[in-house]
């Protein structure tokens, strides 16, 4: 961007279109050649605006920017629950619901109350080797 520093709604346009194929705001706004405090202003307007239900040119772009995101999360899902690769679909599992598809070996989740559970490693241990000790 060349000349001064302006929000406009081709501003929004762009920085929503590089947003929505899933790069970082920060990113948008560094191809768009505008300084990260000037960034950062608009949003803080931006939010400042919206929670007072002021309808701005700084919450516009903050709710281009978030339908953006919103868009390209939902395909991103649609993307890996489509996707062919079960090893994909469980690190999204794991990434998304950690609780219930947790690799943490001292915790469980209880089937009851759906509280994660921490265990001792002693515990944890003695479970393990009671298998072979019965021989079973």
């Amino acid at each position: 961007m060349s000349g001064p520093l302006t929000l406009t709604d081709r501003v929004i346009e762009e920085a929503a279109a590089i947003v929505g194929a899933g790069n970082f705001r920060y990113v948008a706004f560094q191809r768009l050649g505008i300084p990260v405090a000037t960034f950062q202003a608009w949003i803080r307007k931006g939010l400042k605006a919206r929670r007072e239900g002021v309808d701005n040119i700084q919450a516009k772009l903050v709710r281009a920017l978030d339908m953006a995101e919103g868009e390209c999360h939902a395909q991103l899902l649609q993307d890996v629950l489509s996707a062919d690769d079960p090893r994909l679909k469980m690190d999204f599992l794991r990434a998304r619901y950690n609780k219930l598809y947790s690799n943490n070996p001292n915790a469980h989740l209880d089937d009851e109350t759906g509280e994660m559970i921490k265990r001792e490693a002693a515990e944890i241990l003695a479970e393990k080797l009671s298998r072979f000790l019965d021989g079973n």
